[in-house]
């Protein structure tokens, strides 16, 4: 599976799309299963684990926080899963227990060797054999997945490797080698047709949980007998099948009612069967495939466009589609993860676009620019001019402005608008001072009544920042809850997360006069004061302290976390290159080292840089010259050694027909 269709998925999922996380589940189970089998021993054993994992997975999805790295999440997932079944039953498996691996049986000796042998190293060490060797990630991806630094991964392959070789040199076994360690799992036989009910049955039982939690979140006054009946309509919804009316309605236009169907859209359907979705006729033609937009709905800050392509012959079930993001003005933001298309009939396909908006700053009767450039690899022009067209909506306003945290981020226009099934919140936020570059978002909100809106998609800014003047950049945001705020709320309690504060970067030459001090962040206040570097053969030593930190709350790897994020590299290099840590030469950059305290009172520390790499040749340093190499700081990273904890703030809210946005900001622009 790719990564842009997996990330879909992943989107789908996190809002309650089993049939997406299913999906998901297969397209890894194979791992998954090996996994658990090597660790347990035993196939029902095996798939009770990746059963669990499923289960918890679900229900647990919404706090995965980078698509990106769903598979780590997943085996984290698997392997702590594993650890609970083998501390429930308190002893290893039997011996007997081995022989349905599927493998050949010359080799169950040297499988069960190397399982007593991995037994032997901690769950931190075992989670990096398990990325390293059995999912052939290289030791960067791992860094990136974990968030492990890749002296530490390097330091884990080290150790591990040494044991597992004297475990196995023990018994006279010699496949402590990766490529064997990896035959051996790739030997392991998977039960797809139990697996695949294993995984089913997981999601079917989450799924029933999660919508009961939501019942009694929703209505814990309901009846039983009306509980059942609400659970039994959210089933049925979810399924993908429709009500009776809302069928005999769809009849009339089946394409609409496809499309719903296939994207499951429960805003859309709602709409629909409330007869407020807008039918449309606009047509669009590159390339020799025609484009038609058929219907639209606006609702809590969200603007959707319905549309099929026909004439596109493709045999897979789903494709990708690019728009054009500058057609856009500065009132919307693209739903990245709506540009897929997915397959009807044999020459039909259906998209939706869906983009974020600002009730307040669009009208009734204007036009949005809408111009795909490619499907898949195909380049073309479809371009649309498309009606806009708003339906009655309540809303709930405050005039208040509100500056937080040091006065960095100052909150205004904040208005909540209520739509069908959701609501979205909208504010402007001024990032002033040093925290121009920083990300805040809101994440729930809380209402005078005792309700809690947990917020489906957050961190949504609409067009670019402004800049207000040399101080100050400003950003329209949003964040979309999961359901309307009680409309006789009198006040909204806001609660925040600092996603990012943003800093600088400085290099320091290995041939500094020392001590050398690295300038405080200004934010937290941190710096680091370099006490002495040198060279040991093919090895260079940092000796080093953080400054501004409280290290009473602290944990020696938070210390060692942040240390191992210096880096080395040659000085002009990194001056020509746009972020060191992310964009870099191979051969001339090294993004981590290996780091230890040697006082953790004083944030005493020292890192060693090994200009050898043994895992992978072409990452060594192989034209050092230490009079011309430097380390690199991102000063950003300093700020993570003090916690940043959330913050909230209470503004008073009324009902109003239509925010009065510039009113606001003429109150504001006053203070």
């Amino acid at each position: 599976m790719d990564k842009v269709k997996e990330e879909r998925l992943i989107t789908k999922a996190r809002k309650g799309n089993s049939r997406a996380f299913e999906k998901l589940m297969l397209a890894h189970q194979e791992t998954l299963y090996k996994t658990a089998y090597l660790y347990l021993r035993n196939k029902e054993d095996a798939l009770d684990a990746v059963q669990e994992t499923a289960y918890k997975a679900f229900i647990g999805i919404e706090k995965l926080k980078e698509p990106k790295y769903f598979l780590t999440w997943l085996t984290r997932i698997l392997i702590n899963s594993i650890f609970a079944m083998k501390k429930k039953k308190g002893e290893l498996v039997p011996f007997e227990s081995h022989h349905d691996t599927g493998t050949d049986q010359r080799n169950i000796e040297e499988y069960i060797d190397l399982r007593n042998a991995l037994d032997t190293l901690d769950e931190h060490v075992q989670l990096t054999i398990q990325l390293y060797y059995f999912q052939d990630y290289s030791i960067s991806m791992i860094a990136e997945q974990t968030g492990m630094a890749e002296g530490t991964i390097k330091t884990h392959l080290h150790r591990a490797r040494k044991s597992l070789k004297q475990e196995l040199e023990k018994e006279d076994k010699n496949i402590w080698k990766k490529h064997q360690v990896k035959q051996l799992y790739d030997d392991i036989e998977v039960p797809k047709k139990a697996l695949k009910k294993a995984i089913h049955q997981a999601v079917v039982r989450a799924e029933n949980e999660t919508n009961t939690r939501r019942r009694f979140k929703w209505a814990r006054t309901i009846t039983n007998g009306m509980a059942v009946a609400a659970v039994v309509f959210i089933l049925y919804l979810s399924s993908g099948l429709f009500l009776p009316s809302v069928n005999k309605a769809m009849g009339s236009i089946p394409i609409v009612g496809q499309i719903y169907k296939e994207f499951q859209d429960k805003v859309g359907l709602s709409l629909f069967k409330s007869n407020l979705v807008t039918n449309l006729n606009e047509k669009a033609e590159s390339r020799g495939i025609t484009i038609s937009v058929n219907s639209s709905y606006y609702d809590a800050g969200q603007l959707v466009y319905n549309f099929t392509v026909d004439n596109l012959q493709s045999d897979e079930k789903e494709l990708s589609y690019n728009v054009s993001k500058a057609s856009f003005n500065d009132n919307f933001s693209i739903d990245l993860d709506s540009l897929m298309l997915k397959k009807l009939n044999n020459k039909q396909y259906a998209g939706q676009l869906r983009l974020y908006t600002k009730g307040a700053e669009i009208k009734n009767g204007d036009t949005t620019p809408f111009v795909i450039t490619h499907i898949n690899e195909i380049q073309g022009n479809w371009s649309f001019k498309l009606p806009i067209t708003k339906k009655n909506a309540s809303y709930l306003g405050s005039s208040k402005v509100v500056s937080v945290h040091h006065n960095r981020y100052q909150f205004s226009n904040i208005q909540v608008e209520n739509g069908k099934l959701g609501s979205v919140l909208q504010f402007t936020i001024d990032y002033q001072g040093i925290a121009k570059h920083d990300t805040v978002e809101i994440n729930e909100v809380k209402d005078d009544l005792g309700n809690t809106y947990e917020m489906t998609s957050s961190n949504i800014e609409l067009g670019d920042r402004k800049k207000v003047n040399e101080r100050t950049v400003r950003a329209k945001g949003q964040t979309l809850l999961e359901s309307p705020i009680n409309p006789k709320a009198k006040k909204l309690t806001l609660i925040a997360n600092i996603k990012s504060e943003a800093e600088g970067s400085e290099i320091v030459p290995l041939n500094a006069e020392m001590p050398f001090h690295v300038s405080e962040t200004n934010h937290q206040n941190i710096g680091i004061e370099i006490n002495n570097i040198n060279q040991k053969g093919r090895k260079v030593l940092v000796h080093y302290r953080f400054t501004g930190v409280d290290t009473s709350s602290m944990s020696k790897d938070d210390l060692m976390n942040i240390g191992e994020m210096i880096g080395l590299g040659d000085m002009k290099k990194l001056q020509s290159w746009s972020d060191p840590m992310g964009d870099y030469e191979e051969g001339y950059y090294l993004k981590a080292n290996t780091a230890k305290v040697k006082n953790m009172n004083t944030a005493e520390m020292v890192s060693t840089f090994e200009l050898e790499d043994d895992y992978d040749d072409e990452l060594s340093l192989k034209h050092f010259e230490f009079n011309e190499y430097g380390l690199y700081i991102d000063k950003g990273v300093l700020n993570y050694l003090n916690q940043l904890e959330p913050f909230s703030f209470t503004v008073p809210v009324h009902q109003v027909s239509q925010p009065a946005e510039k009113n606001n900001q003429k109150l504001k622009n006053r203070m």
